[in-house]
């Protein structure tokens, strides 16, 4: 049967439907393709928003970071400033001490010159003379200066420079009050106390507050 025999309606309903399949497949293909290119776009614009998120993570904690870096660097500058002011006062209170240790000592290394003749321990102490009295004196005013040094010297002494000034003070009233037979032997006495005490509290010093020999 030829196709001019095919009755008329039977012609249009399969050249419809040859149509149909034809759009069918091209409307497939379009889907198709806009489907992949739909999944690449999402894809696309799903690694862009981690992105995004991971850069505004990085900031904050780049902001986090730097803030605790300035909170770092003052507390480290506060504990700079507060250790060097202790180290200040530490080493002025040790340059006080030291400094009337070595006027105690002093003095009484130059009464001691007083006696050096035998005999010369039984002359009266004002018989030695002005300059005798004045150097006794201020044996005696640096001695009184040590004393007003013991209130704050835990503070700022290591616990041997404590220790070497209490049995300076203890012995040296010891000697003062009963040790003693006479100035000569105090004089002698007392200058060996002084110069173990400074000796004592100079090498406490050097290594309290980290000063090296040359």
């Amino acid at each position: 049967m030829s196709t001019s025999e095919l009755p008329s309606e039977l012609i249009a309903l399969l050249s419809q439907l040859s149509s149909n399949v034809f759009l069918g497949a091209v409307l497939s293909v379009v889907l198709a393709g806009l489907g992949a290119f739909l999944g690449a776009y999402l894809r696309k614009q799903g690694e862009d928003r981690a992105m995004l998120e991971n850069f505004a993570a990085i900031r904050e904690q780049l902001k986090t970071t730097t803030q605790d870096t300035e909170e770092i660097k003052q507390q480290l500058y506060g504990q700079a400033w507060r250790s060097q002011q202790q180290w200040s006062a530490r080493e002025q209170y040790y340059s006080k001490l030291l400094t009337e240790l070595h006027n105690f000592k002093t003095a009484l290394g130059d009464l001691s010159d007083y006696f050096i003749e035998p005999g010369s321990e039984h002359v009266p102490d004002h018989a030695h003379g002005e300059r005798f009295n004045k150097l006794n004196t201020e044996a005696s005013m640096a001695y009184i200066e040590l004393r007003k040094l013991v209130g704050p010297a835990a503070v700022f002494l290591s616990p041997l420079a404590v220790k070497s000034l209490s049995e300076l003070f203890i012995q040296h009233w010891d000697l003062a009050n009963f040790g003693a037979i006479c100035t000569a032997d105090y004089v002698e006495s007392a200058n060996t106390l002084a110069q173990a005490a400074y000796e004592q509290v100079l090498s406490e010093a050097k290594s309290h507050l980290g000063i090296t020999d040359v």
